[in-house]
């Protein structure tokens, strides 16, 4: 800002400069063409009563007389000046003009008069003083006698066009007259001085600014090193009620986030040595007693082992799919597939499974009804399925489970109902989490891999559906799924 704050001064004071001197010399050069045309004004008339220029080559005096008028007209400070000199007004000069009708008698009796009244003499002329006249034929006629190389002449017509003399202007020599120089440098003096005022006054406003904006910042990069460092604890403080305190909030918020991603990090490696630890261990467990002779080697001993194994496998599958579909790394094959036509085919698989489990099972699906779109069915089938198997395992017996669909504009409602025990309020939220299981005691039988749902849900998402859980009115859990009708083939 401060940096800023000198360039636009200084090119201010660079322009300033310019602009003046700029306007020093358009106003000479105005003034110049003026005096010209008050030169003419006073000599052409004089030239057409005369008929040539022997009224100035005859008479010197003319000249000086002319140069006064004119002075007198284009200057009018130098007429103020004559005015204050003289200390008497034009009408004096006409009285005692009257009583003294002899020009030579006059003379004596203003000089007379200017000593008593012990008055300087007039200025000299300003301006009127550097104009030059030169004849048709370029002979010297009045003005300095002597003039800058190069200076422009302009010449002189009467009112038939003729040609009959030339006029020149040396304004050089009265823009460098010592008073107009001191004028000049006064002002630029002037103008220097307001804009280093304005540069330190630019000096004491930006730094305790500067200072104002950095200590927020240091705050921030303080707390960025330490979410760097890995303190995910560390908050940062700044009431500066801008921009800048929005910008700390934000990066509180991050090292919240990021803190819960560890934590949930450190849980899910937890919780996946636990998962892998049990079906190990009793697999080694069980190698072991085959070895050492304390379980006899039988078609019952290695279906147990086979049942482990499998049950390894599964979780190590279900894993691999989370793990894909987190990362967007799900294959999914898509093309236009009937939805409640593949639910039909879930529910009818698993109607049988149900009742084995003492639980009754109700479909409410029109068979007539369809829900076209563009969609994986096998991984639907995949979703369905792990619903329903998880409402078999937890419900308990006599239960009931149902499932209901409808159709409303371009978007499918599926619900999955069952009957009790249903799940915590606390528990609710955090169903579709991996490894998240209700069942506190872990036990295999009834606990899961805890992975089933956390699927579900991710392959929901990549359809543009959504799925969430809430109390049943059959005193269980009711897992709602919408999908939207889509057009379009995803990969």
């Amino acid at each position: 800002m401060l940096l800023l704050a000198i360039l636009i001064t200084t090119g201010l004071l660079f322009y300033i400069q310019w602009s003046f001197t700029e306007g020093y010399s358009r106003f000479f050069f105005k003034k110049g063409e003026e005096t010209k045309q008050v030169f003419l004004q006073n000599l052409l008339p004089r030239y057409k009563q005369v008929g040539d220029w022997s009224f100035i080559r005859r008479n010197k005096k003319t000249w000086g007389e002319t140069v006064d008028a004119v002075a007198i007209i284009v200057d009018p400070h130098y007429n103020q000046e004559i005015q204050s000199s003289f200390k008497f007004n034009a009408g004096h000069i006409d009285d005692m003009r009257q009583q003294t009708p002899d020009p030579k008698i006059l003379r004596k009796r203003l000089s007379d008069d200017l000593r008593k009244r012990n008055t300087p003499t007039p200025p000299k002329p300003t301006i009127a003083v550097r104009f030059i006249l030169l004849d048709a034929e370029k002979r010297f006629l009045g003005g300095p006698p002597f003039w800058p190389k190069g200076l422009q002449f302009d010449e002189i017509h009467d009112q038939k066009g003729q040609r009959i003399g030339f006029m020149a202007i040396d304004i050089s020599s009265y823009q460098r007259n010592p008073l107009n120089l001191i004028f000049f440098e006064e002002n630029l003096s002037g103008l220097i001085i307001i804009l280093s005022i304005i540069m330190a006054s630019a000096l004491l406003i930006t730094l305790p600014l500067a200072r104002l904006f950095l200590r927020p910042i240091a705050k921030i990069i303080e707390g960025t090193d330490e979410l760097v460092e890995g303190n995910y604890q560390y908050q940062i403080s700044v009431n500066s009620k801008d921009e800048l305190e929005d910008l700390a909030k934000k990066v509180n918020v991050l090292a919240d986030r990021l803190k819960h991603n560890e934590i949930a990090r450190k849980r899910w490696v937890a919780d996946i040595s636990h998962e892998l630890r049990t079906p190990i261990s009793v697999l080694k467990v069980n190698i072991e007693a085959l070895e050492d002779g304390i379980t006899e080697p039988s078609a019952d001993a290695f279906k147990l082992l086979q049942n482990r194994l499998k049950s390894l496998n599964t979780l190590v599958d279900d894993l691999h799919d989370l793990s894909l579909s987190e990362i967007g790394a799900l294959g999914y094959d898509s093309s236009q597939v009937d939805v409640l036509a593949v639910l039909n085919d879930v529910c009818r698989g698993f109607s049988l499974a149900s009742k084995e489990a003492g639980l009754g099972f109700e479909a409410d699906l029109c068979e007539q009804l369809k829900f076209i779109s563009i969609a994986d069915g096998q991984r639907l089938n995949q979703v369905f399925s792990n619903i329903l198997r998880n409402s078999i395992k937890y419900t308990q017996a006599p239960g009931f489970i149902q499932i209901s669909a409808e159709v409303i504009g371009d978007k499918l409602y599926i619900n999955f109902e069952d009957s009790s025990p249903s799940v915590s309020k606390a528990d609710m939220p955090h169903i579709f989490e991996r490894l998240y299981r209700v069942d506190s005691s872990r036990n295999r039988k009834t606990g899961g891999s805890g992975l089933g749902l956390a699927i579900c849900q991710n392959i929901v998402a990549a359809h543009d559906g959504t799925i969430d859980a809430q109390p049943s009115k059959l005193g269980g859990l009711k897992v709602s799924i919408k999908l939207p009708m889509n057009d379009q083939i995803f990969i």
